[in-house]
This record gives structure tokens, sequence and C-alpha cells, in this order.
């Protein structure tokens, strides 16, 4: 159990038990195993048995539920972070049956089952159609031949949001087929992607276009995208030339080796992808009218990365192409070019104070808007001119 974890897409971790056993290339450098064996814990192979725990560990996610409801504000909860919540064994049956009733007492979690054995959550969770409003189902995508393999049996399945886990990313990904809903065969869409390379003194380079092709399409489908991290290698020609460690070709790129992770930033041509999905019961209290000019900064509202404040600041540089829009010396209702249907509510905006109150009430109207792809374009169009 991790609270307020250092995995960047979650606050916090939770795992029902250690222990797994490798299925797929991802596997193979699994820093979970290590870190068990680290402290004397031998709970990796089909034979080896797996470590659980007791109810002083398990009402962790209690108190956090209890926080999030008390601070109006969601929190992320990455299961399993050391083990598998679909791996087939008996034993573990009645240890899923307790997650499942403990996802059911924390609603204002948001629980992040992910998995590299997606074809057995049907036989698994106890949901058929009518998935939890809290349950977010993920599947790790290393290369093409696991996806291929694994998302028919991930999209499937009507949750909340269904994501990917592209790290470790071993090879080129093309996900063009699975981006949308397939009516045809019955599937879903892929509404998030997390990629990034690998870590640990074994780590395997990527080659950064696998990571630009998995940005590119998620940005063609307004898919959110997050890039975690470089991992143990970057890019040689883009760090200073006293830079010194082991270097190797990746499709031709020389990328070199370095001694930490920590030694290069999460930018992604010198952006931070940190998107998440923007759920549609995130629109609730942010009604027209819920702001006046004096109560602005005592608000707070809960949006995907944080307060309607911390957009604002992303949102600034928008502020530059507002004279496009018409004339915002009288009160007026436009549409943004890029979002027709969303209505720009103008009230005067000439000085300062005024503009601030004019993002946050255009904000608050495209989350009512209430569709996740919607938000995720209003976003970056906000922040292109940041």
């Amino acid at each position: 159990m991790s609270e307020n974890s250092s995995i960047e897409w979650t606050n916090h971790t939770f795992n029902p038990w250690w222990g797994c056993h490798k299925v797929s290339p991802a596997c193979q450098h699994c820093y979970a195993e290590t870190l068990a064996k680290s402290i004397g814990h031998k709970v990796w192979g089909t034979n080896a048995p797996r470590r659980f725990f007791g109810e002083k560990y398990w009402a962790n996610p209690i108190k956090w539920n209890k926080d999030a409801e008390l601070n109006g504000e969601r929190k992320r909860v990455f299961c399993a972070s050391m083990a598998d919540v679909f791996e087939s064994r008996e034993e573990l049956d009645e240890w899923r049956g307790k997650l499942w009733e403990l996802i059911d007492k924390t609603p204002n979690l948001d629980w992040l089952l992910l998995t590299k054995r997606p074809k057995n959550i049907e036989s698994m969770v106890p949901w058929t159609d009518d998935w939890p409003d809290n349950v977010w189902i993920g599947t790790t995508v290393e290369n093409q031949k696991y996806a291929d393999e694994r998302l028919p049996h991930l999209l499937k399945h009507n949750a909340k949001v269904r994501f990917l886990s592209c790290e470790p990313i071993l090879g080129p990904v093309d996900l063009e087929k699975w981006m949308e809903p397939d009516r045809a065969n019955a599937l879903y869409g892929i509404d998030w992607i997390i990629a990034g390379g690998e870590s640990g003194p074994e780590a395997r380079p990527m080659n950064p276009n696998w990571v630009r092709s998995l940005r590119d399409q998620a940005i063609s489908h307004d898919v959110p995208f997050f890039f975690k991290q470089w991992g143990q290698w970057a890019v040689r020609s883009e760090l200073p030339e006293e830079t010194t460690g082991k270097t190797t070709y990746v499709d031709g790129i020389e990328m070199i080796r370095l001694k930490s992770k920590k030694l290069v930033d999460r930018t992604l041509d010198d952006t931070t992808w940190d998107e998440f999905p923007v759920l549609d019961d995130e629109s609730e209290g942010c009604e027209w009218d819920d702001y006046t000019d004096e109560e602005f900064d005592d608000q707070q509202p809960t949006f995907p990365n944080g307060s309607i404040a911390a957009y604002l600041n992303l949102c600034r540089g928008w502020r530059a192409n507002l004279d496009e829009y018409g004339d915002f010396s009288e009160e007026s209702n436009l549409e943004h070019p890029d979002f027709p249907g969303i209505a720009l509510p103008i009230f005067e905006i000439i000085d300062e104070d005024k503009f601030d109150y004019f993002l946050a009430k255009f904000y608050a109207q495209a989350v009512a808007y209430g569709e996740s792809k919607t938000m995720t374009k209003v976003v970056r169009a906000l922040s292109k001119n940041d």
C-alpha cells in the first residue's frame, strides 16, 4: 500500500496481495518482483506462494475515501502495483471478492485495475453491463502483438474508463482500429493512453518515435495521453555533450543509458503530457451561474488535474486569440470555432479580473457539455498558446 504514491498517474496504490508470474516480454524485468525479493519475499512464479495482508491494511482505502469525500476531490488508486488482480489462482478468489466489496464501499475513489490478463476479466468481475462508476479497467500493451491479443478482451467491457499502459513500450504500436467504438464487434473505444520507457538495471532502450506515434494517435482521436517517463535511456543528441554512459542505436537513433532516470525530465518534444480522462460527473457543481467575481477566488471545484485555478494558469496564453472571436466590448454569446455547440459567454471582459472570470465560466460550460473527448480538445486548445 502506498498513500501519496510516487507513480505519476495515480494518487495511491493498493495491493490485495503480493506476487505474480510472468506472461509476456513486459514482465521480463519486473520492478515488483525485484522489490519483493529485495525485502525477502519470494512470491514470484507459478509455484510460489502469495503474500496477503490483514484488516489494518485493508482499512486504508476506507480512510482515503473519507478524506476524498471531505475534500470534495476524487482520488485515483492503482490496483495492483505488486500483483495482477486477474491472475488465475484458486486461493485468490476469496481476496478478489474482498476487493470488489471494498470498491463498492469507496465511491469517492477511482480504482484503476491494470492487468496483463484481460481475457480473465469477464469471468472474475461481479459486473456485466452495469459497471460501477469508480472502476477504470486497463491493460498493458508493450508491442503490436499484445495490442492485438489483449485489446479485444479489454474493450468489450462497459467500464467508466478503458485505458492502456504502454510501459515499458518495446516496439511500435498501431492502435487505429481500437481508438473508436466498434459497434459491429461490440467493442468500446480507448479512453486513455499511458506510455513510457523502461527503468532499472536491465532496462531496454525505447525508440522515441514509438511514443510520438502513440501521442499523435491519441491527439488525432481526442484521447488523453500521459507520458510517464523516458526510463533508463534517453536520446543522446538531446543531452549535454559531457553526459557519459553506454550508448546504443535503436532504429538509427543513438540512445544513452543514464545512471538515474531522474537525470532527464518527463517532457516529450518540449511538452509535459499529463492528460487524464475527463469524466461526465466532473461537470457537477459547474452550472452556468455558479460563479461570481467575489466568490471566484474561494471556489475550488474538482477538475481532472486539480482546481479551476490550475486550468487558468494553463489557459492564459489563449488570451492573445480572444479578438478573433468577436467584439468583447458588448455582452454576447459566441462559439469557439474548434468546438461547435459550446457557447462562449462574454461579460465585457476588458480588464484582467473579467478575463479570469470569462475563462472560468467558459471552462465550466465546457465541462458541463459533458463529453470526455470534447473536454480533451478544450483543454488542449486553451493551453496551446501558453
